[in-house]
């Protein structure tokens, strides 16, 4: 006799969905990576270097889920579109989009340079728009998805040497 899932598990499961999680190396984007996994997403997981994704891929699989490994940089709109593709072909389907990555270089406001200002921009905003556009049509084909954008404390309060990235 089996055991019926419990209402948490029925509410709460992603059995046979493909998640891309983007910054997945990052504390967060990791932490997020491994809960998907135990609620049995396949995962797609991106950074921008391949060296960073070997320990959250390999603690994945450890605990007895699938992960592929995606390097992108994300400043490159054409890079998004891209990654969307790579994910979609390595899971077979795209049901959850976490746009996790961001970046951020830390310098008083009087110091910011234009290109840290394209620099940070270029991750943590156009790419959410771009990875998502990517992704749109992939969801609407299957019926639906998810895009899940991930924000920072720093949306509510400022800090000296975040200006941009906040």
């Amino acid at each position: 006799m089996s055991q019926q899932p419990s209402i948490l598990e029925r509410l709460f499961s992603l059995c046979g969905k493909g998640v891309l999680v983007t910054g997945a190396a990052g504390g967060i984007g990791r932490v997020l990576a491994a809960a998907m996994a135990e609620a049995g997403a396949r995962l797609a997981l991106h950074d921008v270097a391949s060296d960073r994704l070997v320990e959250p891929c390999q603690a994945v699989r450890d605990a007895g889920g699938e992960a592929f490994p995606l390097v992108a940089d994300l400043s490159d709109v054409g890079a998004c579109q891209k990654l969307i593709g790579e994910a979609h072909a390595s899971l077979g389907r795209l049901d959850v989009l976490v746009n996790c990555a961001g970046v951020n270089r830390r310098e008083p406001i009087e110091a910011v340079t234009l290109d840290d200002y394209d620099s940070i921009n270029a991750v943590n905003q156009r790419s959410l728009f771009f990875l998502s556009q990517a992704a749109h049509p992939i969801m609407r084909a299957q019926g639906g998805g998810k895009i899940i954008n991930i924000g920072s404390l720093n949306s509510f309060m400022g800090l000296g040497t975040v200006s941009v990235y906040a």
